[in-house]
């Protein structure tokens, strides 16, 4: 494990994916208004199951982004002494 994970981001890559983050969030809106207005009408069940999984991987990809900001967990992390032995 490199000491250089443990480092703060700097403010200039932090400042970087949060325009990312915000740049993802409005395209995925414009996206989601569009996707409504060309549901198949023939295989309405099929379009909606479609958005749902659509909906489902922007918010998988929203929380990614958030923890991704999180810290690891050091390697022994949850051995107390003697607690697994």
């Amino acid at each position: 494990m490199s000491a250089r994970m443990n480092t703060p981001a700097s403010a200039s890559l932090v400042t970087a994916r949060y325009a990312l983050l915000l740049l993802s969030c409005a395209t995925a809106l414009f996206y989601f208004q569009w996707r409504l207005g060309v549901m198949n009408p023939s295989f309405l069940a099929y379009a909606w199951i479609v958005f749902a999984a659509e909906i489902v991987g922007f918010v998988r990809s929203l929380m990614f982004s958030a923890l991704g900001r999180a810290r690891a967990a050091p390697r022994n992390a949850g051995r107390a002494s003697g607690a697994y032995r």
